[in-house]
């Protein structure tokens, strides 16, 4: 219903002097209607409809409000002024913000009212059950079973007509629930989805043009939009990849029969539109792909956006009323609490509501919505994984994994390019699939808690090192060579970014990591890769944990979940330039990059504090909070350095100038904040040891300071989380850190949003097991048989020498040529399994790489065993006398 307003209606008299108090910009009313930043919802379609009086002790009223909105500096849009009827006059009055407390309440609840019966009605009913079933119905009648269309549609609208008879008969019949819950007559509900179906055209189903029809491409904070876009151009093109499969031109499209069977079925009979406001024929397949888009999108992703999420805003019945039992007020000031509880509605009526709205947004049995699965095991890092178990016998359970950190389309990018790679610069296939790329990641994520100096002892047969899990998913010498040739560019195509190795990860991350919205309070520091070797934008930085490597602008909430990163590249660095300052700059370029929406609030360190970006970010509706340096305090008149610091602890000074507020504390040293969150000083007890008296001071801290502390510090935490198991597999390639790095910071996001999302109970240890052993034990293909023996086993392994022995072999020296030379494993003395004689088998050890053989491989390799029983070892057993044939 929410629309860009242009142009007031003529039945809405609002005047600037009325709403003059809402506008934060300094602009009149019709300045605000030019810039865009009114919006209106118009519940026009309601008017004259008749009221619901099937309770005979208990009216109920309705009534087609008018509300208008403003985008105010924080990017809310927000009620500015309401008019309860589509008729001007005395009594219709037009309510505002600064009306009385009850006044402005009840008009709000008068708006949500209508709009529950337009949602229920119109935009759930009509737009997504009853249209869906006129999909249905053409789709049997006019596509054979076999018809690759049918094929695309039936998962989609499938048990629609089902749903929809229980419906009519449950919900909107004579005795519904809908005639105890709502406003309208059983007449008033037909008229109003007539008149809804009047308004429904074909472009209003197609999600793009249907956002900009209302004017809302550009609307703050609008999820319902973004997320829609982005679903919308994703069942886009997958329908148009299956489109192009069987239709090679658009004239297969126009001679299809059955297709254009059932779009004439659909617009005729369905819907019985006599105009053009429905397809007729389709010509093209772009037409034929956008047709079935819009169909799927309506039958699925527009359906869960309008039904999941009503108990949310239903379950509290003074947000969105279903009926009301008075009339809407005609004065003002003559509303209070008790004329308030008595329009809302009655108990029975409230509970109803509850009831329905709470049964209908359960999930079926085979409705599947893994990314909000709340399971410990659904881990989010890669989709389609099963999660390993840690300990216990029992078979793992198959999950699909929720989300995807570390994106399909990065995988696929580094499959394309390694593969590449290796036939551009070795002249030879790498073969490599998704499946090993897969198991590579798992190899590394598994070095970063199972370490050791060299990789290739991972894949060794000695106890010590000895990686199971890794030797039995892939082979050494394959993963040496996805290692070499691994890339995630065409190096042909190289161009002047200084990052142009890695740029396609940076801007792959950056993207996926939005799956989680922006929090309160975010953080704006350096994150620094270790890097030791030679590159031009390798950096120092002193007093940093890492001092050198490359460093990399991050934004992050406070708890260390990071939202963007931009390497730093000198003049190459790929943020906006502000003439504020570097400083500025990147606090500035990092939340326009990244999105974020009005209203959060930043905390940065004294690098990037200036008092113009406190201005700057105050204009784009960002509150700001940082460290200020001393040399950045241009003509603020504070004391003196040196005079200040000669203070007692806890001394402070507080200035403030517009919306910006200045605190110098003196604790240790002395710590000045500038803020634009906080407009009014206020202090909190802290405690600081004293090292004269031994013993806690109790000191008055800034409250300012205080909450910088406690957000300050998101980037640190997550460069900390990505370097506890950080992967200690290394190469010479100058990018290959940051490869690692992005890896592992996928990991910490990953389990961020696993343990903050969906209540897992994984520490991050704990995640990066399950994350890798499920990796490495669904995508690793065994060995055939094992390696090379150790060349640790001999220097290590005791063997029993009989030195009673009467039969002497030839020297050490001539046994090693024949070893190296025919490969053979020479005997040197019987070692039964028992000391029975008599025994058929016998085993016998080589006194060149001590391996333990028996008669029918020495038989095999041309020797030919004879037991003599007149020589016998100290043990009481017999040696064997081999004979060559």
């Amino acid at each position: 219903m929410i629309s860009k307003c242009v142009e007031l209606p003529d039945n809405f008299p609002v005047t600037h002097e009325m709403v003059e108090g809402s506008l934060q910009r300094g602009l009149t009313l019709d300045e605000e209607l030019k810039a865009g930043n009114i919006y209106i919802v118009n519940y026009e379609i309601l008017e004259g409809l008749q009221a619901n009086k099937s309770s005979q002790n208990t009216p109920y009223y309705v009534t087609a409000p008018i509300c208008l909105l403003y985008n105010n500096r924080l990017n809310q849009i927000v009620p500015i002024a309401i008019q309860l009827s589509q008729t001007r006059g005395e009594v219709s009055p037009i309510f505002l913000p600064n009306d009385d407390e009850y006044d402005w309440m009840l008009a709000k609840m008068w708006v949500k009212s209508a709009d529950f019966n337009v949602h229920q009605l119109l935009t759930h009913l009509l737009k997504t059950h009853l249209l869906s079933e006129v999909f249905e119905v053409a789709m049997y009648r006019q596509l054979s079973a076999v018809h690759p269309v049918y094929k695309l549609l039936v998962p989609h609208v499938r048990f629609t007509i089902a749903i929809n008879a229980e419906a009519r008969k449950g919900l909107i019949s004579e005795d519904g629930i809908f005639s105890k819950i709502s406003s309208l007559s059983g007449d008033g509900i037909k008229e109003l989805m007539k008149r809804g179906l009047e308004t429904l055209t074909y472009k209003s189903l197609c999600f793009p043009e249907a956002i900009k029809a209302r004017g809302m491409e550009e609307a703050p904070n609008y999820y319902y939009r973004e997320d829609g876009m982005r679903i919308w151009e994703t069942l886009n093109r997958f329908v148009s990849d299956v489109v192009e499969i069987y239709y090679d031109s658009d004239e297969a499209v126009l001679s299809d029969v059955e297709i254009q069977k059932f779009v004439k079925d659909v617009s005729l009979y369905g819907l019985q539109d006599k105009t053009e406001k429905f397809p007729k024929s389709l010509y093209s397949r772009v037409e034929l792909a956008e047709y079935l888009t819009a169909v799927i999108f309506t039958a699925s992703a527009q359906h869960a956006a309008v039904n999941f999420g009503q108990f949310d805003w239903y379950g509290w019945i003074p947000n969105s009323p279903s009926t009301m039992r008075k009339p809407p007020p005609q004065d003002k000031g003559t509303v209070d609490l008790k004329i308030i509880m008595e329009t809302l509605p009655d108990r029975d009526c409230s509970s109803l509501v509850l009831g329905t709205t709470w049964s209908l947004t359960r999930f079926q049995e085979n409705e599947n919505h893994p990314i909000w699965a709340k399971d410990k095991d659904d881990c989010g890092f890669l989709t389609g994984v099963e999660p390993a178990k840690l300990t216990g016998t029992a078979p793992p359970v198959t999950k699909q994994y929720p989300i995807t950190m570390y994106p399909q389309s990065l995988r696929e990018l580094t499959l394309e390019m390694s593969n590449l790679y290796s036939v551009q610069n070795k002249d030879k296939p790498l073969n490599l699939n998704m499946e090993e790329l897969l198991v590579f990641y798992g190899v590394l994520l598994t070095s970063g808690y199972c370490t050791v100096p060299r990789r290739h002892l991972l894949w060794s047969l000695d106890d010590d090192v000895h990686n199971n899990c890794i030797s039995n998913a892939m082979r050494r010498n394959r993963f040496d060579e996805i290692m070499a040739s691994i890339h995630v560019v065409d190096n042909t195509k190289c161009n002047d970014d200084p990052f142009f190795k890695v740029r396609p990860i940076f801007q792959e991350l950056n993207s996926s990591y939005k799956i989680l919205p922006f929090s309160k309070w975010l953080s704006v520091d350096e994150s620094m890769i270790p890097y030791y070797g030679r590159h031009g934008y390798k950096q120092f930085i002193k007093g940093k944990p890492i001092r050198y490597g490359y460093k990399v602008w991050s934004l992050a909430s406070s708890g260390g979940y990071l939202y963007h990163m931009e390497p730093y590249a000198g003049v190459h660095t790929l943020l906006p330039e502000t003439g504020l300052g570097q400083g500025p700059s990147v606090v500035l370029g990092l939340a326009e990059q990244a999105g974020v929406p009005g209203g959060c609030n930043f905390t940065h360190d004294n690098l990037f504090t200036t008092l113009s970006l406190i201005d700057e970010m105050t204009k784009r509706g960002y509150g700001c909070t940082g460290t200020l340096r001393q040399n950045r305090l241009f003509a603020v008149p504070f004391k003196p350095m040196g005079e200040f610091q000669k203070l007692q602890r806890g001394s402070t000074e507080v200035l403030s100038e517009g919306e910006k507020l200045l605190v110098r504390w003196r604790d240790n040293s002395v710590v000045t904040v500038a803020s634009n969150v906080e407009d009014v000083y206020s202090e909190v007890p802290v405690k600081r040891w004293n090292k004269e008296r031994k013993a806690y001071d109790y000191l008055q801290q800034p409250h300012i300071i205080h909450s910088y502390n406690q957000q300050m510090g998101g980037v640190d935490l997550h460069d900390l989380q990505v370097s506890r198991y950080h992967s200690t597999i290394r190469s010479k390639k100058w990018w290959w850190p940051i490869y690692a790095w992005t890896l592992h910071s996928a990991v910490v996001n990953s389990w961020l949003f696993h343990r903050d999302v969906m209540n897992g109970d994984y520490d991050l240890l704990g995640f990066q097991r399950v994350v890798a052993q499920s990796l490495l034990k669904k995508f690793g293909t065994a060995p055939k048989g094992h390696g090379k023996p150790s060349s640790m086993l001999a220097a290590v392994t005791d063997i029993h020498r009989y030195p009673g022995s009467t039969i002497v072999h030839e020297s050490q020296k001539a046994l090693k040529l024949l070893h190296s030379l025919w490969g053979l494993h020479l005997p040197d003395h019987l070692d039964p399994v028992s000391g029975n004689c008599s025994q058929t088998w016998h085993y016998y050890v080589s006194q060149v790489c001590y391996l333990r053989l028996d008669p029918l491989e020495l038989f095999f390799r041309g020797f030919k065993p004879s037991l003599r029983k007149d020589v016998a070892d100290d043990d009481g057993g017999f040696l064997t006398v081999l004979t060559r044939f």
